[in-house]
Parts: structure tokens; sequence; C-alpha cells
């Protein structure tokens, strides 16, 4: 009973050891994974503090409102006669007002800026 007892202490101190010898290496990819999100999101903020200079100061407050207001999703394309985030079918007189706005207008349902033209 006792090399039984031996035995099965052995087997068990080797799966322990291949247990933490994996939340070990799990760690290791866990951290490094968070390290490559963290240099995305700066990389992230960086292209947005960049792009928010480019754009005029009354977009750039609208977009921000926006923010708030849409909990995080400011802007939707037009997508045919569909804005792309409340999906909402715009009637021909929405669209006939849209297209009068410019590149960049007000979606009629939802009120998030809504950008009309295919270019950056």
């Amino acid at each position: 009973e006792l090399e039984d007892a031996i035995e099965r202490e052995a087997q068990f101190n080797d799966y322990l050891t291949r247990f933490e010898d994996g939340i070990v290496e799990d760690t290791r990819t866990l951290k490094a994974q968070a390290a490559d999100i963290l240099a995305g999101v700066d990389a992230h903020k960086k292209l947005r503090e960049k792009l928010l200079a480019r754009i005029p100061a009354d977009v750039a407050q609208r977009y921000e409102l926006g923010l708030k207001k849409h909990r995080g999703i400011a802007v939707e394309r037009l997508e045919g006669n569909i804005p792309s985030v409340c999906r909402t079918t715009l009637q021909t007189s929405s669209l006939d007002q849209l297209s009068r706005a410019g590149q960049i207008s007000e979606c009629p349902y939802c009120h998030r800026i809504i950008v009309l033209s295919d270019g950056e």
C-alpha cells in the first residue's frame, strides 16, 4: 500500500507541476497580449488626437458631445439609404436634405453625425 501511495503521490506531484507550469505560461502569454492591447490603445489615442486636430472645431465639438450622448458611437456612414448604426431606412426627402448638407450632416433619426462621402 505504501508503494501505491508513493506512486499516486508522484503522479499527483507531476500533475501539479504541469498545472503550475501551465498557469505560469498562460500568465506570460496574457501579459504579452495585454501589453500589445495597451500599445494599440496608445496608438489609437494618438491617431484620434491627430484626426481631431484636422477637423473643424465645431465638428469636433459635435463629435465629443455625440460620444457622450450615444455611449461612444458618435459617427455613422450612410450605406445606400440606411445609416450604418441606427439602421433606420431614410425616406427620399431625408436623403435629399442630407445630400444638400454636404459631406457631414446629422442623422434625422438618431442625431449622430453622419458621413456621406466615401473618402477618409
